[in-house]
């Protein structure tokens, strides 16, 4: 069985989320807009649509996948693992 790894990197207007193999080499790519008029919640929701769709493209199992990067802007506590202050997300 294949390892397999996501990053996704959120920003102000796009979240863009990819699937990659052992190698790094990228299997599959999505990019959806990111929309925080309605809250965080809703910015939550759309980071798991872009994951989603990530394996809906490339078919691969969820339990191949050893691990999540996600880039944030903005200030990060790094004791607590919170962002304290995201100027393009509001």
């Amino acid at each position: 069985m294949s390892n397999h790894w996501i990053g996704v990197d959120l920003g102000g207007t796009k979240i863009l989320a990819g699937l990659f193999d052992d190698q790094f080499r990228l299997l599959a790519r999505s990019k959806q807009a990111t929309d925080v008029t309605p809250g965080a919640e809703a910015v939550f929701l759309q980071i798991e649509a872009a994951v989603e769709d990530l394996f809906t493209q490339s078919g691969i199992d969820r339990g191949t996948v050893r691990g999540v990067g996600l880039g944030i802007p903005g200030q990060v506590d790094p004791r607590v693992g919170i962002v304290r202050y995201a100027p393009n997300l509001d």
